[in-house]
């Protein structure tokens, strides 16, 4: 009988224990939070498309350069020994020195060519004195040829007739042999000449009269070289203003400049470019690639160095439609630019004037405040 009671109270004691789990079960499903619905992306508006604007106005535009230049001689030469070199013997200059057109300025060694000269020279003296001794021969066998004739008028022997022969045959020799030592003497006197060049090329001269305004370190004993510059003689009472744009093209002989020198403003005229024919004579090649302007009524203090401000007017135009450069848009050979109204863009082709870099003249298919897009 105990024993039914216990085995009925464990069968209450696992229903127990099954009904609390349950319980304990069902109890956490309800108290889990239910998963709610995902909220929509709030509704943002897009950004308006700016555009930066540019109302049409009615200017001016000026086609222009401002730039420096450089005063220099016009006249300079850089000066070296062309085609020769050898060791300084002599330097009679220094820099800044004024100098006569033909003056030497520095000496090579020459020892050797004047002892060639000297040796050639009498060489020559002996040649010319064999060839008046020659001379001197064919004028008697001349002699005793018209004796030889006279005496065969009178008498036509045999040895008369002989001697004729044979002295006929002595002048025709002497001929030749005058012929090809007359020859000889014109070659050594070629050879002298060259000689003599080649004595007056150790000596370098000043081309002008003018100053000595460059000057290389030189010391005696020096080796020179062939072309290695040495001076620069120029004439500092002629001097113009040299500009070097990066561009050369639009520059025309004959163009008046503006020209400020210490704030004071002097007018001048294109003389010479590299592509026109100039106004002046230049031979110095480093000019070949600038602008050279002549300055009217240049002021007497203005030395070689100098610097001035210039200023060339290309065109120039008033009461012109003009936009920035920005607004102007090209495709090939097709300019247009974009016109905004109401809000609408829309493209327009115009015809273009005159241009400078940051503005341009449009001089149809525009009119005064009308609005553009600028790129």
């Amino acid at each position: 009988m105990k024993s039914k009671y216990f085995e009925s109270l464990k069968k209450h004691g696992y229903l127990l224990v099954l009904t609390m789990l349950l319980i304990f079960i069902l109890s956490g499903c309800v108290l889990m939070p239910t998963e709610r619905e995902p909220l929509p992306p709030p509704l943002v508006e897009p950004p308006r498309l700016r555009f930066n604007l540019h109302t049409v106005e009615i200017g001016d535009i000026i086609h222009q350069i401002i730039g420096a230049g450089i005063f220099v001689p016009i006249s300079e030469f850089n000066l070296s020994f062309l085609n020769n070199s050898g060791r300084l013997q002599a330097v009679h200059v220094v820099p800044g020195m004024h100098v006569e057109e033909g003056q030497v300025l520095a000496e090579l060694e020459s020892e050797q060519i004047e002892f060639d000269i000297s040796q050639m020279e009498i060489d020559l003296s002996e040649m010319r004195l064999s060839y008046d001794k020659m001379k001197m021969d064919y004028a008697r066998m001349i002699n005793s040829r018209r004796e030889l004739r006279r005496a065969l008028e009178i008498e036509a022997s045999e040895q008369n007739k002989k001697a004729l022969e044979d002295i006929n045959h002595q002048i025709a020799r002497l001929d030749i042999d005058m012929e090809i030592h007359g020859l000889n003497v014109k070659q050594h006197e070629m050879h002298i000449q060259r000689a003599r060049e080649r004595f007056d090329a150790t000596k370098l001269r000043a081309p002008i009269a003018g100053q000595i305004v460059f000057m290389s370190r030189l010391a005696i004993g020096d080796w020179i070289n062939a072309y290695q510059h040495l001076f620069t003689v120029a004439d500092p009472s002629v001097i113009f203003l040299r500009y070097s744009p990066a561009v050369i093209t639009g520059f025309e002989v004959g163009m008046t400049v503006k020209v400020d020198i210490d704030e004071i403003e002097y007018t001048g005229t294109i003389v010479m470019t590299p592509h026109g024919e100039p106004l002046i004579d230049v031979q110095n090649p480093r000019f070949e690639d600038s602008i050279i302007i002549k300055v009217e009524e240049l002021p007497d203090q203005v030395r070689p160095g100098d610097d001035a401000s210039i200023r060339v007017i290309f065109e120039e135009k008033h009461d012109v439609i003009t936009i920035p450069r920005a607004g102007l848009r090209t495709m090939g050979a097709r300019n247009y630019v974009v016109v905004r109204k109401d809000d609408i863009n829309r493209e327009v082709d115009v015809e273009v004037g005159v241009e400078t870099p940051t503005m341009v003249e449009i001089v149809t298919g525009l009119d005064e405040g009308e609005q553009i897009v600028l790129r």
